[in-house]
Parts: C-alpha cells; sequence; structure tokens
C-alpha cells in the first residue's frame, strides 16, 4: 500500500483562522450592498453600454440571485446620471386626418404644463365663451343686424307694393314666396269669372303687368336673399368677433409660451379654426338642444360641445419631469403596462370607437431615450411580446398596438403616429435560453450583439469574505439584527464553501448566505456566532437529515445490505448522492460483480432492466476497453460478467462508481477479496487512470455515518479521486475522527492504487491472478 495516498486531518478543510481578518465582529465594519465578485461581467456591462450603434443591445448571462439585477441597476444609475433627460411624449388630435394622431415631444415638463394649459383653456370656452356670445352687448349688435335686414325687406316689399297697387294689383305673400292677385273696379280681387269676361286686350294687358311684377318680385327676393346672406355673414363675423376677442388673448399667449414648437404653433391654429366653425355648439339653444337628446338618448355619455372640446385635449403618455437622466424601466410593471402601448376602445351606442386620447403608453415609450431591462422567461411567456421587441429594433421606431391589430371591428380605429426609438435593451436570462434564440434566431444574434456572463461562483478570496461580512453587516443595521462575531463569518463561509462544493469558490448568490444570517439571529439576542450559524443550518437541513434517517434505519436494520467490516470478493461499497431539491447527502450502495466463462463480456444489468442511462453505459464500455487494454493483447478477451447495483429500483446514471464497478470485477476474477469497511468512489479512463466527480464530501459524510453508527474500529475509510482532495470540505467531526486515526481517506491517481488499498494485496498479485483467470477461461473456450 502506498502510505501517501492517505490524506491527513489538516488537508480535509480548508478554512480561513481569525488571524486571517483585522475584526471581530461585523460591528466594526461599515456596511455595503454593493456586489461582490464579477468585477469582469461589471466591467464588460460598462463599455457594452457605451456602445451605442444599431444591434448592440445586450444579453446577460446567469443564473438568478447572482447579482444580475443589482449589478444592472447599479451600473446603469451611474451611465443614466450622466445622460440627457429625454422628451416628453404628447399626442394631440390630428385635424386634417383625424385616424392619424399627432406625436409631439416636448422638453422635459413641458409635456405636463402644455396639458394644464389646454385643460385650463377649454374649462375657459366652456365655461366664458358662451357667457360672451349670450351677452346683452353681444345680442344688441345682433339684434341691430337683423334689425337692418328687416328694414331692407320693407322697403323693397313697399316698393314692390307701390308698383303693384299702380296697376291695381294687389301684393300676396305666400309659403311660396310672393303672389299678386287683380283687383277689380270695386277694390276685390276679381274671381276666374271676372277674369274669363275680360277682352283679350284687358287679359293682355293684366298679364303684362303680372308678368313685369312677378319679374320685379324675383329681383326682389335675390335682393332680399343676398341681403339674408350678408347678414348671416355679419351675424358669423360678430360672433367670430367676440371669440376672438375673448379667447385671441389666450391663443396669442399659448402660441408665445410655445413658440419654440413649431407643430404646437400649428395645432393652435387649427384648434382656434376649429373654435369658430362650430360656434353654434356653444350657444345656449346648443345646450337646450343636447338635454333634449338626453332624454331621448340617456345611454349617449357625451354632447356635441363635449365631443367638440375633446379634441382640443393633450394626451400626455410620457411625463418626464421628475426624471433625471435617462430613464431605467424593468419588466416589473409588465402586469401594469404592455410593451408597445395600446389605444383603448369606448364603448357608445353599441359601437366600439376609438381616438387619440385612448392612446396609453407602453414600456417601450417609458423607456425612450434610457434602457429597458427584460427578463427572458417572462418575455417568452408572451411570443407577442418578442415579436414586438424585434420590430421595434429593426425599424427604429415604436408603433402603438392598434384595435385592429387584434383583429376587433371597430367604427374609427387610431394609427397613432410612430416615435422613434431609442432604447438600449438589456435581458436577463441563462445560457439554456440563449443558445437555442442564438442558433435559431438570425435576428437575435443581429440585435443582440453582446453577451455577458455572470459566474454563478466567486473566489473565496479574503476580500470577498471581507466584502461578505459589509454585506451582513447592512442587514444587521437595516433589519435590527445581532451582528455576527468573525467566527460566525468563517462558519458562513464555510456554508458557502459546501453550496459551491469547493473550498476555494462562494457561491454568487450571496442571498441564502445573508438569509442563514437571518435565521441564526432567533437563536441569539447579542452576538450571531458559530454556534447560532451551526443551529441554523441544522435547521435548514431537517428535511435532509429526515430523509437520511430512514435511509440509515434501513441500512442499521439490514433492510439494505451494507457491510462496513471484513472481506467478501466481488462486493464493494460504492457511494451514491441523494438530490432532493437543494439538498444533497451521500450514502452507501452495495455493487456486486460476478464472473464467468463465456463470450457476452460485461453485462449490465442495470441497464438491461431499463435502469441505467446513457453515461453509466458508457462507464460500462470503458470498463471494457480497460480489460481488453491490460489483459487481452495477447489472447481474446473472454469473459461473461455481471455488474449490479444491489437494491437499487431506480434510474441509475453517470459514471463516478465506474471504477468501483471495476474493483468488483477485478476482485471476482482474482478471488481477491475486498475490504468492506472501505468505500469508494471515482471514473475511470480505459488506461486505469482515476478521474474527480461530484458531490465528494457528502459521499464521504454518508459512508462515515453508517461507520460512526456501528462503532468506528479504525480500519474504516473512503477512496477518492486525487483531483477532488482541493474540494474537501468536512465536518468537523470527520476530521477529528481522522486525525485520532479511526478513520481515514484516500487520494489515488490510479485503479492500481485504489486496488491495492481496498484488498491489501500487491496490484502485481491481483493481475496475475486475473491473467490467469481469463487464460483458464479462454482455453475452456478454445478447448470447445
Amino acid at each position: 500500500m502506498n502510505n501517501h495516498t492517505k490524506l491527513k486531518w489538516n488537508e480535509l478543510k480548508l478554512s480561513y483562522q481569525p488571524s486571517d481578518f483585522s475584526f471581530t465582529t461585523t460591528e466594526e465594519l461599515n456596511g455595503s450592498n454593493g456586489i461582490i465578485g464579477q468585477e469582469s461581467a461589471q466591467d464588460a456591462l460598462e463599455l457594452g453600454l457605451k456602445v451605442n450603434a444599431k444591434g448592440y443591445n445586450i444579453y446577460i448571462c446567469g443564473e438568478c440571485g447572482v447579482g444580475k439585477q443589482s449589478s444592472i441597476m447599479r451600473i446603469l444609475k451611474q451611465q443614466a446620471h450622466n445622460r440627457n433627460t429625454p422628451q416628453d411624449i404628447c399626442y394631440v388630435y390630428n385635424f386634417i386626418n383625424p385616424e392619424a394622431p399627432r406625436l409631439i415631444l416636448l422638453r422635459p415638463g413641458d409635456g405636463k404644463k402644455l396639458k394644464q394649459d389646454m385643460d385650463e383653456f377649454i374649462q375657459f370656452i366652456i365655461n366664458e365663451l358662451p357667457l360672451k356670445l349670450e351677452s346683452t352687448e353681444a345680442n344688441k349688435k345682433r339684434q341691430t343686424i337683423l334689425d337692418e335686414l328687416d328694414s331692407e325687406k320693407e322697403k323693397l316689399l313697399m316698393e314692390l307694393s307701390e308698383t303693384a297697387e299702380a296697376v291695381d294689383i294687389l301684393v300676396k305673400p305666400t309659403k311660396e314666396g310672393i303672389g299678386f292677385a287683380p283687383l277689380g273696379a270695386n277694390g276685390d280681387i276679381i274671381s276666374k269669372e271676372e277674369y274669363s269676361n275680360l277682352s283679350k286686350k284687358q287679359k293682355a294687358v293684366l298679364d303684362n303687368h303680372l308678368s313685369e311684377l312677378y319679374t320685379l318680385a324675383d329681383e326682389i327676393i335675390e335682393r332680399v336673399t343676398a341681403k339674408e346672406k350678408v347678414c348671416l355673414q355679419e351675424l358669423d363675423d360678430l360672433d367670430k368677433e367676440i371669440c376672438l376677442n375673448e379667447i385671441g388673448w389666450a391663443f396669442k399667449r399659448l402660441k408665445e409660451k410655445y413658440q419654440m414648437y413649431t407643430k404646437i404653433v400649428v395645432h393652435l391654429d387649427e384648434v382656434c379654426e376649429d373654435i369658430l366653425e362650430h360656434l353654434s355648439l356653444f350657444a345656449a339653444d346648443s345646450e337646450q338642444n343636447n338635454k333634449e337628446m338626453k332624454q331621448m338618448f340617456p345611454w349617449a355619455s357625451v354632447n356635441e360641445l363635449q365631443r367638440l372640446v375633446k379634441k382640443y385635449r393633450v394626451n400626455l403618455i410620457v411625463d418626464h419631469t421628475e426624471t433625471k437622466g435617462a430613464p431605467i424601466v424593468t419588466d416589473n410593471q409588465l402586469e401594469n403596462y404592455n410593451l408597445s402601448g395600446k389605444v383603448l376602445l369606448d364603448s357608445e351606442l353599441n359601437m366600439l370607437h376609438s381616438d387619440f386620447t385612448n392612446i396609453r403608453p407602453g414600456l417601450f415609450h417609458k423607456a425612450n431615450g434610457g434602457y429597458l431591462v427584460l427578463r427572458v422567461q417572462s418575455i417568452l411567456e408572451n411570443f407577442g411580446d418578442w415579436l414586438a421587441i424585434k420590430k421595434m429594433l429593426k425599424t427604429g421606431y415604436i408603433y402603438v398596438e392598434n384595435p385592429e391589430d387584434m383583429n376587433l371591428a371597430t367604427v374609427s380605429a387610431v394609427r397613432p403616429e410612430p416615435l422613434e426609438a431609442d432604447i438600449k435593451i438589456i435581458l436577463l436570462g441563462n445560457y439554456d435560453f440563449y443558445q437555442p434564440l442564438y442558433e435559431h434566431d438570425e435576428d437575435f444574434r443581429k440585435l443582440f450583439k453582446i453577451r455577458i456572463n455572470f459566474d454563478d461562483q466567486i473566489d473565496n478570496s479574503k476580500d470577498h469574505v471581507n466584502n461578505l461580512a459589509k454585506a451582513i453587516k447592512q442587514i444587521c443595521d437595516e433589519e435590527d439584527l445581532p451582528h455576527v462575531s468573525l467566527n460566525g463569518i468563517i462558519k458562513i463561509t464555510e456554508y458557502g464553501n459546501r453550496i459551491a462544493q469547493n473550498p476555494k469558490k462562494l457561491p454568487a448568490n450571496i442571498g441564502t448566505l445573508l438569509d442563514l444570517v437571518r435565521e441564526a439571529s432567533i437563536y441569539s439576542k447579542d452576538i450571531i456566532d458559530e454556534k447560532c450559524i451551526g443551529m441554523a443550518i441544522k435547521q435548514r437541513q431537517n428535511f435532509k437529515l429526515n430523509l437520511e434517517s430512514k435511509i440509515d434505519e434501513k441500512i442499521m436494520d439490514n433492510v439494505y445490505l451494507i457491510d462496513t467490516e471484513g472481506e467478501k470478493v466481488g462486493q464493494v461499497n460504492g457511494l451514491a448522492v441523494y438530490s432532493i431539491d437543494e439538498f444533497m447527502f451521500g450514502r452507501p450502495v452495495k455493487i456486486t460483480a460476478t464472473t464467468y466463462k463465456g463470450k457476452l463480456g460485461i453485462i449490465d444489468i442495470e441497464k438491461e432492466s431499463g435502469l441505467g442511462g446513457d453515461i453509466h453505459t458508457k462507464g460500462i464500455q470503458i470498463i471494457t476497453g480497460f480489460l481488453g487494454h491490460h489483459f487481452a493483447q495477447d489472447m481474446p478477451l473472454s469473459l461473461n460478467c455481471n455488474i449490479c447495483f444491489e437494491q437499487s429500483y431506480s434510474g441509475i446514471d453517470g459514471d463516478s462508481a465506474s471504477s468501483v464497478e471495476l474493483y468488483a470485477i477485478l476482485s471476482s476474477l482474482s478471488q481477491v477479496p475486498i475490504k468492506q469497511g472501505i468505500a469508494a468512489t471515482g471514473s475511470v479512463n480505459q488506461y486505469g487512470q482515476i478521474q474527480p466527480i461530484g458531490g465528494v464530501n457528502e459521499k464521504i459524510e454518508g459512508f462515515f455515518k453508517i461507520c460512526k453508527e456501528r462503532g468506528l474500529r479504525g480500519d474504516e475509510g473512503v477512496i477518492i479521486p486525487i483531483q477532488n482532495k482541493k474540494e474537501l470540505i468536512l465536518e468537523d467531526e470527520i476530521v477529528d475522527a481522522v486525525k485520532m486515526q479511526l478513520f481515514h481517506i484516500y487520494a489515488v491517481t490510479t485503479i492500481q492504487e485504489g486496488m491495492e488499498i481496498i484488498t491489501g494485496h500487491s496490484y502485481e498479485e491481483i493481475e496475475r491472478r486475473v491473467r490467469e483467470k481469463l487464460m483458464k477461461f479462454n482455453t475452456q473456450r478454445d478447448l470447445k
């Protein structure tokens, strides 16, 4: 046996000492909520944010809780602070094309002012304009115009009457216009009989007079009609004059205030023209008509005046009054907003319709001019969101979602003017999302050219431990928790090493370590020391311990046949790891091998029964390769071998037991027994080199626990790959047992070393016996 393979007690747990640090409790430190580690990812993110070229959006890879979100938000805030605040976004009515609302962009804060100014203006014209139009002075002016019209009408009718009377004809107004009736000698209107009794000459004279009078009447009617038009124009001009006198100053003030915005000045001119065209709606009788309509159609919610002034409103969809620098928007708001915005629908008279006031912003609008942080999973759960992102990035414009896009028929649909996009998209996801997107979506490769990786582990350096202690100090202060002692910090670090399964690493997700402090705080009101941390860890593991105890009970009751003393041929204790949720624990499993003459080779019972996975099957083939390489250079490899994980009734995969299976086969062939007090783990290659495996600490602890419960005799131990030596973070009781020579850990590099340890025989002797057995199998086959 090579004694140099046995590990010393101080090699089993690499841990910091209190002398490595300059503080005794976290109370002495300054708190910090900064990110620990991830320096390269943060540097890459800072550089990526500075690239403004098209397509340089960012995909950030990393598991949840490794500091992605907090790192991004911190860096984004720094970048955003140095950028200009984007413009406010408004939509107004388009008087030329109402279905295409106009987009107006204003300096931060001006959008809110414009909306307030227009709301005040609308309220003013609703309340004040009707009063001015119906004032005594205005009515006097109207009456003067109407009196002049009536006077002119009377004058013209008088002229016609005098002309008619001169030829004994009476002017007789009718519904159709002006009529005439000839008079007799007695001054009465002649009858038809009297007219028929007139001579031809008299009839000719009368007809001539009537013809002249009708011609004169037509001329008078034309003059009256012309005068009425003039009168109506004068009345209209009067109303406009009153209106302009009343609202002109308001328009002048607004145009002066917003003179730097050409679109607003044009819009105000159009508003003014529209008011002048619809002055009749501001009259008192218009309000009366609205009341009558309301009585007839009570479900009609908006009267004509309200419908008119609604066109003058400003729909401010993004207000940056309080924004400092570039906006930072996350998908936490997706519950209330979609990405592209939308147009709401109103129902009136059982018909759907919409207008510019129903435009609602999306996250694109809110993030424009800044940054939008989205989780890939939430985006891909609604594929329409992914299509919207690609459309916005490819076209460079933000298009508001229209009801027609959702196949909803409306009386009036609106398509708002699109907004030019200026957004840096940052996607948060993991590699499982990234790879299929990169491989199968050509647009993704063009639109997200920057990929940044956040590691799920960080170095277990002194600086990082100090930073972890500062983060713990921060939550202790914020949440009024007891402070943590230095030994408590070291215990937390060791727990982090176990999570990372590497004493040189810590989990990048320090949230679980901070939670451990919170959980440990219930055990002390003064200081959280290593005992409190230990109790919190034990409490976390209660669920795991319950599962372990059930397996241990079956082992101790010999339901599961696990031997930990004596020697047996072809039987070896392998080590399995059970994973349930976030918990892992190891326990031994008996692996057996039987060999006999034949030519079927190695038969994997697990595979034959449908329980073996592909990687386990690969391990079996590697074992076959080892046997062929070492023992079949001069003769065919002729044997039958059955290999089995005893009392295993669920799926088995992985190759971490392939060296153990080979130990069992070599024992069966050589008839050299294996020590049952030594368990083993490790993968093997075709040349007999031992390769590293996962869960090494859990496997050692699992076998130690069984041996401890049966009583340690001093010859028990575990064989592990030498590469796993650097990952050892074993529990203190195992370290103490090794120190007292009650338990042993062997680190091996080859199958030969492992066989010598697990059997106590030299490998030369084992190899000779195996070769003799295989030659015997081969000779017996040749004789047949």
